[in-house]
């Protein structure tokens, strides 16, 4: 059976927001932060203050954190106190130190010195006054035993090997007079096989580099036989041992 309803009486559902007043009260639906009251002034502003300085004082803690991590990752050589002060005949122009850190090689105006680094001794000195060293290269050919390149500021080359705490003039390097060429910078390889060696003219403005092939196997037994006859006459007279300390095998090139 068919039912007529009135178009004016058609029932509508209830609105929600109908039945929630609009005031501050219910806010809290839409944003739980408001569950909680607001503070009045002026503790709201004391209350922000506090959680401002509560966050800066935790970033600063964070930051020192980090930067304590990363100064303990980091490598610290150690540190050894000077207890003695080591006497250098004459004014040092360069340093050079060994790989292994036993040795410190140190140029002056008139010598070559060699000190121990942990002892601060001198090992031994060669004295020369025509030597003006403005640059030492060190290399460690075999254990404990080290080739040296040195260079003055005439430009000569000249190059040693400390063998049994002892230094040994091996090589020399001398350019022609009417070249007027000088050494600039001169570098050897780890095993002291090769060495290369920069030269200068600088009345034609020219640079090039020379490279070298040197007895290094020869020299090593060279040092062997100096070094035991020097054994055997050192007890003898200490003059005598110095004047062995040229290898037979050095050698001035041109």
């Amino acid at each position: 059976m068919p039912v007529y309803v009135r178009k004016s009486n058609l029932l509508t559902a209830p609105s929600l927001s109908s039945e929630i007043p609009d005031n501050d009260v219910w806010d809290f639906l839409q944003d739980p932060t408001l569950m909680v009251d607001q503070l009045p002034q002026p503790f709201r502003m004391v209350n922000k203050l506090v959680v401002q300085l509560i966050d800066d004082a935790w970033d600063t803690i964070a930051k020192r954190e980090h930067e304590r991590i990363a100064e303990a990752s980091r490598y610290k050589p150690p540190q050894y106190q000077c207890g003695l002060q080591t006497q250098i005949p004459g004014k040092p122009h360069c340093i050079s130190a060994s790989s292994d850190g036993k040795f410190i090689f140190v140029g002056t105006t008139d010598s070559l010195v060699v000190i121990d680094a942990l002892s601060q001794t001198t090992k031994d000195t060669w004295k020369d006054d025509s030597l003006d060293i403005i640059n030492v290269n060190v290399v460690d050919i075999e254990e404990d035993v080290y080739l040296l390149s040195v260079t003055s500021d005439l430009g000569m080359l000249r190059m040693f090997v400390f063998y049994k705490e002892l230094l040994y003039l091996v090589w020399s390097y001398e350019m022609e007079s009417d070249k007027k060429s000088t050494v600039i910078k001169c570098e050897s390889s780890s095993m002291g096989d090769y060495v290369g060696i920069g030269l200068e003219n600088v009345s034609i403005h020219e640079t090039w580099l020379d490279l070298y092939k040197l007895p290094r196997e020869s020299w090593l037994k060279d040092l062997e036989s100096v070094y035991s006859v020097m054994k055997e006459r050192i007890s003898a007279a200490a003059a005598a041992a110095v004047s062995l300390r040229t290898l037979p095998s050095a050698r001035v090139l041109q």
